[in-house]
């Protein structure tokens, strides 16, 4: 299944907006003569992406042109399109057969062999999945056809709760999920070597926000003030222990006061030992004991058991170090993730992402690591759950963001490479990007440059080999001049005025000294080896 072909009339900033999607043919919806028509491109060669691909689109254009936007009206189009109001069309194809989806009412004119389908039932079997590491609160309100895997929607607070009270894993407990999987073996991704767990509150502090909400109950304030009591003592007692001890005593403090609000069996368990010789551990192993709960997919009991209680051997088993480089009012440390622990980092960083007010994330991985698991396990964790469908279209917005140059060398092969291997079925990819490295590896048939004006004045095959721009392969300048309107400024705006002063210097016939100066500084600044052997033959005449 691959999607070919999208017009509307108006879509929020694009207006009478053709997009071609499709490798092999364009397609082109002229109002004037009311008809839509066909015309072959120059054809890739067979399987060009993989034989689990069905099509790669590359969205181009200055900042504003509505790159973004595209995405979400090929993303509304295909699930959505009962709910536009203006005129659309939408070609796609399976198996060499195209249909057809419009709510255009006047007839037009079709030069080409389709299947009406006004309903998409076909598409209605799609997997339709939007990811974007942009975070501006731009918020998409998809319906639930779309697997929205944006930063935006999990920022939104319109759906935080939604989320929140299903069965939610912190980031790294779904990231060790995609390790352990058998797809992650292969996409050739390195294993992070170590996770930095952070704690930013103390016990008391959780206990005094608690107060503040308007959900307290004014009975649980014995039990606080109980456990309060107990924190107190093992704190004063531990300051001649190892940065390990205290560490292990402050996340099962921590721990122990984030559960009271889990269940309210947990409250009574602690208000029947009240005024007993306690300690932290032994209220833990108690309520372990007594109370059945379960906390997002991990058994209350094991967590306290297996983890919190053994805290202080596991640590020490996995190169445990501290850092002692922050302020007192954040308690940081690191230890290894090896094959053998991946379970216990699932328990302990779900224990510091969704319960205590802590955190976990990868030490030692560059934000380029990061992106990349966090771009494949997102996509790999929607896939998983959708499993009944194969075939998917991924859009991907700036997908390259915070990426090295190196990373953006890689990004499209590695793309092409790990998409169908963490899919069901074959995969068709959209993407916006404004690095010309990335584009530099999509030949110009699967390119769409988005400039918010109607393309369809130029019609007809020749008029399509015009307007398409050589990309593969190319020369990064030219990719940038012509697709990111650039308007052949070759450098930084900085050195363009600087090297523009200089340049009018060498067209004088005369200088005058400040002249001469000027030019022998730029000697030592400029990088372009021409204009330096301009200036050079310039200041040898004078």
């Amino acid at each position: 299944m691959q999607i070919c072909y999208i017009w509307v009339k108006q879509f929020k900033s694009l207006r009478n907006y053709s997009l071609n999607l499709s490798s092999d043919y364009e397609f082109s919806f002229d109002q004037k003569q009311n008809s839509i028509d066909l015309y072959e491109k120059s054809t890739l060669p067979k399987d060009f992406f993989g034989s689990n691909i069905s099509g790669v689109s590359a969205l181009l254009g200055a900042n504003g042109s509505g790159k973004t936007t595209a995405l979400e009206m090929i993303c509304r189009c295909i699930t959505e399109h009962y709910h536009f109001k203006e005129s659309y069309i939408l070609v796609y194809e399976i198996d060499q057969k195209f249909y057809l989806s419009t709510n255009v009412r006047e007839p037009f004119k079709v030069n080409f062999k389709f299947t009406p389908d006004n309903e998409n039932v076909e598409l209605s079997k799609l997997n339709t999945i939007y990811f974007s590491n942009v975070f501006d609160k731009n918020y998409i309100d998809f319906n639930d056809r779309v697997i929205d895997i944006s930063l935006n929607r999990r920022m939104n607070p319109r759906y935080m709760y939604k989320d929140e009270s299903s069965n939610v894993k912190g980031s790294i407990e779904r990231q060790i999920d995609f390790i352990e999987s058998s797809e992650f073996k292969n996409i050739n991704l390195d294993i992070p070597k170590r996770v930095e767990y952070k704690i930013f509150n103390s016990a008391s502090e959780i206990f005094k926000r608690k107060r503040k909400q308007t959900n307290h109950q004014a009975d649980e304030r014995d039990v606080e003030d109980y456990l309060r009591g107990i924190f107190i003592k093992e704190r004063s007692e531990s300051k001649p222990k190892r940065n390990i001890d205290k560490t292990a005593t402050l996340i099962a403090q921590q721990f122990l006061a984030s559960i009271l609000s889990v269940n309210n069996d947990i409250v009574e368990v602690i208000r029947k030992n009240i005024g007993k010789e306690n300690n932290t551990n032994s209220l833990l192993k108690i309520i372990s004991e007594e109370a059945d709960v379960c906390i997002g997919e991990h058994f209350l009991s094991e967590m306290i058991g297996l983890i919190i209680l053994n805290i202080t051997g596991w640590l020490e088993a996995f190169d445990y170090d501290s850092d002692l480089t922050v302020r007192e009012s954040k308690h940081s440390f690191t230890i290894n993730v090896e094959d053998r622990n991946l379970w216990h980092h699932q328990k302990l960083s779900h224990i510091f992402e969704m319960v205590i007010e802590g955190s976990a994330s990868w030490h030692g991985l560059s934000s380029g690591q990061k992106a990349y698991l966090n771009m494949f396990c997102s996509i790999w964790d929607c896939i998983e759950k959708n499993t009944d469908n194969g075939h998917s279209l991924i859009c991907i917005d700036e997908g390259d963001l915070y990426l090295h140059p190196q990373w953006q060398i890689e990004f499209v092969d590695k793309l092409l490479k790990c998409l169908p291997a963490i899919s069901n079925g074959k995969v068709q990819l959209i993407f916006t990007t404004h690095s010309p490295l990335l584009i530099s590896d999509i030949p110009k048939q699967c390119v769409n440059i988005t400039d918010n004006l109607t393309n369809q004045e130029l019609l007809g095959t020749e008029a399509i080999e015009s307007r398409a721009i050589q990309t593969f392969g190319a020369n990064l300048y030219d990719i940038y001049s012509s697709s990111f309107d650039l308007k052949n400024q070759r450098s930084g705006t900085l050195s363009s005025q600087y090297i523009g002063n200089i340049l009018e210097i060498l067209d004088k016939n005369l200088l005058t000294k400040p002249e001469i100066n000027d030019l022998e500084s730029a000697l030592a600044i400029i990088g372009d080896e021409l204009i330096i052997h301009h200036i050079e033959t310039k200041l040898g005449e004078l």
